[in-house]
């Protein structure tokens, strides 16, 4: 006879995780998790926690008072489902941070037309056929076939755009090239600044030498 008290083993359900943020911990009043009003005291607060945010639309395709901010953990989850759609060109489909197929290796995948921008398969084109028959075909402008741009962003994955193939864009797609471009534009300003603030200090030491140095 069997104990009635003991009840069946049920099977445990798991509670999806919800990745939008709570924005109540930055004291901000919801709308719904993750979405508030599109105030400026609200995107004030997003800024100053370094969160990003997009427009939330009515069901009529006009735009509402609401924005819903992006979390970190759903850009992570939206770039990793973007990696796993393109598994058909990636060199290695198991890893989402791999390169991506290129040469005659990109042009014979069937996915490619629907995944990879057309100027890539053009420029590509372009280069296999130069390497296949130099003497008759032009030589392409770009040294190497279009590859995955080599930047990692802030949350770890790697970038999804593609790197033009020229030795001087070091790998990098438009978007980073110019990051890093405006970078040292930045750095080289900075170093002209000083050399224009030392300018008055130099030369009056230049002129102290010219009148009492020795040996200095």
């Amino acid at each position: 006879m069997s104990n009635i008290d003991e009840q069946p083993d049920l099977p445990e359900v798991d509670t999806p995780i919800n990745l939008r943020p709570d924005l109540s911990t930055f004291d901000i009043e919801e709308v719904d998790r993750g979405v508030c009003l599109d105030t400026a005291e609200n995107r004030k607060i997003l800024r100053k926690h370094k969160m990003a945010w997009r427009q939330v639309y009515n069901s009529d395709g006009s735009i509402s008072s609401n924005i819903e901010v992006i979390s970190s953990e759903m850009q992570s989850a939206r770039a990793e489902q973007a990696a796993l759609d393109r598994a058909p060109i990636l060199a290695d489909p198991r890893n989402t941070n791999s390169d991506y197929l290129s040469g005659w290796d990109l042009i014979a995948e069937v996915e490619a037309d629907n995944l990879v921008p057309a100027w890539v398969l053009a420029s590509t084109r372009k280069w296999v056929k130069y390497k296949d028959n130099p003497q008759t075909n032009p030589k392409p402008k770009i040294e190497n076939p279009p590859t995955r741009c080599t930047a990692i962003k802030a949350d770890g994955n790697r970038c999804l755009l593609w790197s033009a193939g020229r030795t001087t864009d070091a790998g990098l797609c438009r978007i980073h090239l110019g990051t890093r471009n405006m970078a040292a534009g930045v750095s080289v300003q900075r170093a002209r600044d000083r050399i224009q603030q030392a300018a008055v200090t130099a030369a009056d030491v230049i002129e102290y030498l010219l009148d009492s140095a020795d040996s200095e």
